[in-house]
């Protein structure tokens, strides 16, 4: 009767660990699935601006903004892989890699408002950023500080149902 009962909260617990192990599975085809996504975006953007550019197709006001637009679509793609590598090393039970760095607050503020800035426009949103009180310098790991705001204004997107987005 007891090996029974064994053999039942055995078979239980295998059953349990094979759901999880099915769970975590699901959620790193889902990663994949929505990076794949996430990282084709900027690269279609810049391979479009880049062709548009060598066919002669874009007058000369616009190069400079279409060069501007490459270089930001290019740190977007590098953030988003930098992401999957951070990934990548947790899945090994490695921590991320910190890069920190002294940086002007002010300069940080002012480059993260314009990135906020462009994303908010790529999702037709109003946007608000208020850069009160960014004096001086800090040692901060920028790329990491950066998308942890990011992601915050992304789920304040999925999650608020609100199309304005206010930084403070």
């Amino acid at each position: 009767h007891a090996l029974g009962i064994t053999c039942a909260l055995l078979g239980f617990a295998l059953h349990r660990q094979r759901q999880r192990e099915l769970a975590v599975q699901h959620l790193k085809s889902e990663f994949v699935a929505n990076v794949s996504h996430e990282l084709r975006t900027p690269l279609a953007s810049i391979l479009l601006m880049a062709e548009n550019l060598s066919s002669g197709k874009v007058g000369e006001q616009t190069q400079a903004r279409y060069h501007e637009l490459i270089l930001r679509e290019s740190q977007r793609l590098r953030r988003l892989v930098d992401d999957v590598l951070d990934f990548s090393r947790l899945d090994r039970g490695e921590g991320p890699r910190a890069r920190i760095e002294t940086v002007s607050l002010k300069l940080f503020g002012a480059d993260l408002r314009a990135d906020l800035q462009a994303w908010a426009e790529q999702h037709e949103l109003e946007f608000s950023f208020a850069e009160q009180g960014l004096e001086g310098e800090a040692d901060l790991d920028v790329e990491a500080l950066r998308r942890a705001v990011f992601n915050l204004a992304d789920n304040a997107l999925r999650h608020s149902g609100s199309k304005q987005i206010e930084l403070q």
